[in-house]
């Protein structure tokens, strides 16, 4: 069998949602290799809890994630400070944690409690931030 070029393989399946990525696996072990080590920038998968974050995180390379507020993001920020667009709006993210998404393209973090201004300055790498409704401002931890 020729082997398909990653690159060509991702734009070809750009447009699926993650269920028919992972329905794509079953196909071949050639496309399982594929869907797996693909970054799939254009397709967003949700994780609801840690178990689904673990499992995901550690056997695809997803680069747009939405985490469920139910998610302990900060257990899993070593995997993602590089992806390309992470949704962590409610979720328990911490100032450190924060910190090391500077690499991230576009990030969602708004109604989370538990960072503050300071933590978000050091964002400039971002392209795009979306942050209203702050936890706190560091006016207030003073």
């Amino acid at each position: 069998m020729e082997l398909i070029i990653p690159e060509i393989f991702e734009q070809i399946f750009q447009s699926f949602r993650s269920k028919q990525l992972f329905d794509l696996q079953l196909v071949s072990k050639s496309f399982l290799d594929l869907v797996r080590n693909c970054h799939w920038i254009h397709t967003e998968v949700y994780l609801k809890n840690d178990s689904v974050c673990s499992f995901v995180l550690n056997h695809f390379k997803f680069r747009n994630l939405m985490f469920d507020r139910w998610c302990n993001v900060n257990s899993f920020i070593g995997i993602i400070k590089n992806c390309h667009t992470l949704r962590l709006a409610w979720t328990n993210i911490t100032n450190e944690s924060v910190i090391e998404l500077k690499n991230c393209h576009t990030l969602y973090i708004h109604h989370c409690k538990k960072i503050a201004d300071k933590s978000v300055k050091e964002l400039k790498n971002c392209h795009t931030l979306y942050l209203f409704f702050p936890g706190r401002t560091d006016e207030c931890m003073e």
